[in-house]
Parts: C-alpha cells; sequence; structure tokens
C-alpha cells in the first residue's frame, strides 16, 4: 500500500510538472486536421535539402553566432550542403513525443507515427563538459526560424528547459552537444561561458509542431534552431537517488522502456524499481570505509549483487543499512 501511494503521489506531480511547462503562447494554438505524417515528411524533406543547397552560413569562431542566407543569382558562396568547415551531418530518429492525460499517466501515450525521420544537423563546436539525456534540463540560447528565414523565437541570454516539454527534434539534437567547461563571472555582472556546445539543426515539421500552428509558426512548417549549450542538469525524476540517465538500462534515450519489475511504470518514475517493497532510494545507500551509512555520490557506487545487477535492480537482493 505505501508503494502504491508514493507512486500515486508521483504521478500526481508529474503531470502538474507537465501542465506548467507549456507557454503561455501555447494558449493560442490553432489546430488543424492532421494530414498523414508520411505523406507531410516526403514532402518536407526535399524542401529542407534545397534550403541546405541554396544557403550559405556564416559562424562566428569566437561566439558560434551564425548567419544564415540564401544564395544570390550567381553567387559564389559555398552553400551549407557543400561546406566542409562544419560538416553536415545526420541522424534518423522516430517521433518520441508523449501526449499526458490524467488517465494514462505515469506514461503517457506515445504519438502514432510510423515515420523514420532524416534530421539534418550541424555542430559548430561539440563543448567540453557533458552530454544532457534527452530528459535532463539544459540552460540554453537559441534561435529559431522557418525555411523561408523568418524568425519566431530567440533568447540570446541562456534559460533552463526540462526537455520533456521541447518538440521532438529539438530533444534529440541536444544530447549531440556538451555543455560548456566552466562558467565566470565578468567585471560588469554577466555570465561567461568556456568552450559550450553550439550547433544547428533542422527540424522537419512531424518532430516540431505538426499541424499544430504557433504565434509566427503555421502548421506543417520545418523549423530550424541554432543552439548553445552552457549548462546541463541531470534530473532525478522520481528522486530515488538515482539519476534519470542511470536509469536508461539499455542505454537507447528512451526511458520510458526501461522497467525492471514490470510493474507499468518506468524505472525513472518508479520510486520502487525492482518490486522487493523497498524504496530504491534506501536500496542504494551503503556503509562506507568509516562505517557509515551514506548514499552514493554516483551510480558507480551503489552496490551490486552476486548476480551482477545493481542491488536496486535485484528483487532477490536487497539490503539497507538505515
Amino acid at each position: 500500500m505505501k508503494n502504491k501511494i508514493f507512486k500515486l503521489l508521483l504521478s500526481v506531480t508529474l503531470l502538474s510538472a507537465l501542465l506548467f511547462s507549456c507557454k503561455k503562447d501555447d494558449e493560442g494554438l490553432t489546430p488543424i486536421p492532421p494530414r498523414d505524417r508520411a505523406e507531410v515528411y516526403n514532402e518536407e524533406l526535399p524542401k529542407i535539402e534545397e534550403y541546405l543547397k541554396t544557403h550559405y552560413m556564416v559562424v562566428n569562431p569566437n561566439t558560434w553566432d551564425v548567419e544564415v542566407n540564401k544564395i544570390p543569382e550567381n553567387g559564389t558562396q559555398t552553400s551549407i550542403w557543400d561546406q566542409t568547415e562544419y560538416p553536415l551531418q545526420h541522424m534518423v530518429v522516430k517521433n518520441d513525443t508523449r501526449l499526458f492525460t490524467p488517465q494514462n499517466l505515469p506514461n503517457g501515450e506515445l504519438v502514432d507515427d510510423p515515420v523514420d525521420y532524416k534530421v539534418y544537423y550541424i555542430k559548430f563546436n561539440e563543448g567540453g563538459g557533458v552530454n544532457p539525456h534527452r530528459l535532463d534540463s539544459t540552460f540554453v540560447s537559441y534561435k529559431g526560424w522557418k525555411l523561408n528565414n523568418e524568425s519566431f523565437d530567440g533568447v540570446a541570454s541562456p534559460v533552463w528547459f526540462n526537455n520533456e516539454g521541447v518538440v521532438s527534434g529539438f530533444r534529440y539534437f541536444l544530447p549531440l552537444l556538451k555543455s560548456a567547461v566552466s562558467q565566470n563571472i565578468n567585471g560588469d555582472g554577466t555570465i561567461s561561458f568556456e568552450n559550450f556546445g553550439a550547433g544547428m539543426v533542422f527540424i522537419p515539421s512531424g518532430l516540431g509542431y505538426f499541424n499544430q500552428s504557433r504565434v509566427n509558426i503555421p502548421a506543417y512548417s520545418p523549423l530550424v534552431f541554432h543552439v548553445k549549450l552552457k549548462r546541463v542538469f541531470h534530473r532525478d525524476a522520481d528522486r530515488d537517488g538515482v539519476l534519470n540517465k542511470d536509469e536508461d538500462l539499455n542505454n537507447n534515450g528512451d526511458l520510458y522502456d526501461d522497467d525492471t519489475d514490470g510493474d507499468g511504470i518506468p524505472d525513472f518514475l518508479d520510486v520502487d524499481d525492482d518490486g522487493d517493497n523497498v524504496l530504491t532510494r534506501r536500496e542504494i545507500r551503503f556503509v562506507n570505509g568509516e562505517g557509515n551509512c551514506v548514499k552514493p555520490t554516483s551510480y558507480a557506487e551503489i552496490p551490486v549483487c552476486a548476480s551482477g545487477k545493481k542491488r536496486h535492480l535485484d528483487k532477490d537482493c536487497f539490503a539497507t543499512c538505515d
């Protein structure tokens, strides 16, 4: 009964977080009947590739700012597609957007989307810090624009995002960058970041807002984002002492398919991962060399059972020291 109460409270907390992550601009959302996702993607991918072949970019290697313009008629600029200084790369991903209602917590419902999306991106600088997980929190500055080069949003000073609240294509791109190595407070009170990740990503509408319009974004609009990743906060969604990134047991970036005890609640939202009725935050504690019961400071410190599994993941092997 105690575990059920804990899990109910966790579900309510998650719903609250998701509701309050919406931007005020979203109140003006105007959905139109959705078209076939594969059909839309097959129309948009050539448009994105045409954009890459007909536009050039100028990158400032000191700030990692970028300016993108269309190549004029008879222009000699090298296109984004053909330039080699900052290689154009791509990844193929599935839409990982989940829709949440009070009835389908805590997992929500994965959006019905069969498309394998080709997402082009460029890393201007990888960064020297740490990579975020797809469901971590990130401190970023960014600018977004459409394929007609009209900007729709952006912030010069970085802001915190819960990555679960951003569009799928943006969420997939962030883990390819690393945070800054360090930050310094300048004499004027501003903060500068050393060796942060920066890049640009080109997102089909299926990984963006698809059939929903936003302020300055019509439905079915491919999007371009320029991103600078300054800091990363590794989240612990269920506050069990194990970070989200360490609950991704198959290391595929999807936290929702890791459910050790098979109770329908993924480990990163489950306060008792192995279903042995001992809270994870108690099972991961251990006696240190000084004889004190302590919580681990890293995943590597969590005790391992004879089975080779971490103690909080083996229901036949449990112990607490507090």
